[in-house]
């Protein structure tokens, strides 16, 4: 399986989050950027796209730099990411205050 590194630029919005993990590089099959307009395409159909890409490229796990903890969307894209059954890792190891700052029901998704 295959490890997926996002940026923390990504986190700035759902929708960035969307774009920049389906045109990502480090992916062997990937969705050209001027083939879907992010603000065009409902987000169901962003999540669809989404899991088919993770799925064919067979990403398991997502590494997701701390800084991501500062975005308003984080916990949408991390329940997102954990509904999708893809392991979240993080760079560093995460402190007391980021910790507390999950849910427990994604904590226990978690490997920390």
């Amino acid at each position: 399986m295959k490890t997926l590194k996002i940026r923390t630029q990504s986190f700035l919005s759902i929708k960035q989050f969307y774009k920049d993990v389906l045109t990502s590089e480090e992916l062997k099959i990937s969705l050209p950027a001027q083939c879907f307009d992010t603000n065009h395409i409902p987000l169901d159909k962003l999540v669809d796209k989404l899991n088919k890409v993770l799925t064919v490229n067979q990403v398991d796990t997502v590494f997701i730099p701390n800084e991501a903890f500062c975005s308003r969307h984080f916990l949408q894209i991390f329940t997102l990411l954990t509904d999708l059954k893809v392991k979240i890792k993080f760079e560093k190891k995460l402190n007391e205050t980021e910790i507390k700052k999950i849910p427990l029901t994604l904590l226990r998704r978690l490997e920390i």
